[in-house]
């Protein structure tokens, strides 16, 4: 017989194990001290095909709160971080348009917080109990919660995540996420904010999840989709194949560091990703996850498209 395979309690912090699935050999979790404040944005694909997803996004987020809210008790009977007890909480698109091309999408999002219920009665995801309309941002506290309980926040924001799938296909949800917290929020125009209620405090701890079904193609010159340049690929594999027309990383790290509104500290902020990992990878480290071939960018049969992630059949990227 071969060896045993890696266990928790084998004095060995093993691939997959960290400090709160195996704290006998990764060490017990780290008990934080931080804001009981949190500013949560959520940016959500709105592309085509992707409806399944807002549905499983939306039916998440009560426990996604609740775990805010009534954090997990370790073996002392602590929480093993500060129950939030004051929520604000913003939902965008990952649809900022695509330039002059206007034939390619219609009038964008351009990081504005969704304040409308965008779900028609037509649709098999309508829920009648969502209001047509909200605030520009949902705000919840627990001082006041009898009046605007967590369970009403959930709801609503889950009726935001529900956006549809006629938003542009060149998704770019960092982008979006950009015009959100700099133009429309941080240092510009405020749009993001309501009157006398800035979205994001000082004190709080920036919470960003991103759901889209693709990579980021956020555009910074938008010759990359010039139809007249056949030069450039088809449509669908120019976000891939033509990196040098897309913003860096380093425009979004900066923007945090300095544009947000300022003194909110780089560690208060949490940028988390729902993307499908094949099933075997699941709970391994990032660093893993991302080094393991079946999570890279590869070009299908037909060299017009990507292999999707995440299913075993060839989808058009």
């Amino acid at each position: 017989a071969g060896p045993s395979p890696p266990r928790c309690g084998d004095g060995v912090c093993n691939v997959g194990e960290s400090c709160f699935s195996c704290a006998a050999d990764c060490g017990a979790p780290v008990r934080r001290t931080g804001p009981a404040i949190v500013d949560l944005v959520l940016v959500v694909d709105n592309s085509g095909g992707v409806l399944a997803q807002q549905l499983i996004l939306s039916l998440a987020i009560p426990r996604l709160l609740d775990s805010l809210v009534n954090p997990p008790i370790d073996a002392s009977g602590s929480p093993i971080y500060p129950p939030v007890t004051d929520i604000h909480a913003g939902v965008l698109s990952t649809d900022i348009g695509a330039g002059p091309y206007h034939e390619f999408c219609g009038a964008s999002d351009d990081g504005l917080f969704i304040d409308r219920y965008r779900v028609g009665p037509s649709s098999f995801a309508y829920d009648p109990t969502c209001p047509t309309a909200f605030p520009r941002f949902l705000s919840w506290s627990a001082a006041t919660g009898a009046g605007y309980a967590l369970g009403d926040l959930a709801h609503d924001l889950g009726c935001l995540t529900i956006l549809g799938t006629s938003g542009c296909g060149f998704e770019q949800p960092l982008e979006s996420l950009h015009r959100a917290l700099t133009i429309h929020l941080g240092a510009g125009d405020g749009l993001n904010n309501i009157a006398g209620n800035d979205f994001l405090r000082r004190d709080s701890l920036l919470v960003i999840v991103i759901q889209s079904d693709e990579n980021d193609c956020s555009i910074a010159d938008y010759t990359l989709i010039d139809p007249a340049r056949a030069d450039l690929w088809s449509l669908g594999m120019r976000c891939f194949s033509h990196p040098e027309y897309l913003y860096t990383l380093s425009r979004y790290q900066e923007g945090l560091v300095t544009e947000v509104v300022p003194e909110h500290r780089l560690d208060r902020v949490v940028v988390a990703d729902i993307g499908g990992i094949p099933a075997d990878l699941a709970g391994m480290d990032p660093t893993i996850i991302l080094a393991d071939p079946r999570t890279a960018e590869r070009i299908g049969p037909f060299s017009q498209e990507l292999v999707p992630g995440c299913e075993n059949r060839w989808v058009a990227y």
